[in-house]
């Protein structure tokens, strides 16, 4: 959405001779703030369609025409009028179309819980990042240096060394390259390790099933265990133990058993 087309709805609580209430609907670019200082901040984005985008509420802030500082900061953003991302901050600092939000940093999404630093919001892209983040899910936990969300997509894609705790009925331990969010589940890639007690698996991609919190190994899936070895072109890890699908060789360290 570009400066021009973007709409503001601002209602500020002005600390200049006692309060006043101040209700501004304009364009963007006409809207002009010479070092307006301003408590319990509410905004609103549209884009050129007058649907909301996003809001936010700040218990301050500072404003000086098209950059400003809020403080005590809550950001929702939106996707077709639904609220899909809500964010919270110590301090939001904007130029322009991008914005930074700082300071114990906590992004809720339906299906998930993110704690960082910071977040950067792309206007433009319509994409938040972040650095160094922490992913809390009902039966999952991830960590990854990266971090970028699109919003219209709702797609979350985690980069940069990932490591990943699925508590379901079993606690697996799990190491990847890239990892990509959607609504209904988690998927690591590149290099995948899944270690669990005495057990463990490589193979090239994992895919996890947040609502039946299924894990599923897929790509020339290596797995090593107390009694033997499995090789399979797929292996989907239960409560029970594990069932590999397509061409399968199992090596039990029993003389008894021999190659399958």
């Amino acid at each position: 959405m570009s400066k021009a087309t973007a709409f503001l709805l601002l209602v500020l609580v002005l600390i200049v001779g006692g309060a006043i209430l101040l209700v501004v609907t304009l364009p963007w670019e006409l809207v002009s703030f010479q070092q307006t200082l301003a408590e319990r901040v509410n905004l609103h984005g549209y884009d050129e369609d007058g649907v909301l985008i996003w809001s936010l509420e700040a218990l301050a802030g500072k404003m000086e025409n098209n950059a400003g500082t809020f403080s005590g900061v809550k950001a929702e953003f939106y996707d077709a009028g639904t609220k899909r991302l809500c964010a919270t901050g110590e301090t939001l600092t904007f130029v322009g179309d991008d914005a930074t939000l700082s300071g114990e940093v906590k992004i809720l999404h339906d299906d998930y819980r993110l704690e960082t630093e910071t977040v950067i919001w792309h206007e433009s892209e319509g994409a938040l990042t972040a650095r160094e983040v922490t992913i809390f899910f009902e039966a999952a936990t991830v960590e990854a240096e990266a971090f970028q969300y699109e919003l219209e997509r709702e797609q979350a894609v985690l980069e940069g060394g990932i490591t990943a705790t699925l508590t379901q009925s079993r606690t697996l331990q799990v190491v990847g390259e890239k990892a990509e969010q959607t609504r209904d589940k988690l998927i690591l890639t590149g290099g995948v390790l899944v270690e669990e007690a005495d057990e463990s698996y490589r193979c090239a991609s994992l895919e996890y099933v947040q609502e039946s919190e299924e894990v599923s190994l897929f790509g020339g899936v290596e797995g090593q265990f107390d009694s033997g070895t499995i090789h399979a072109d797929s292996i989907r890890l239960t409560s029970g133990g594990m069932v590999a699908y397509g061409e399968i060789t199992l090596l039990l360290d029993h003389p008894f058993f021999g190659e399958m």
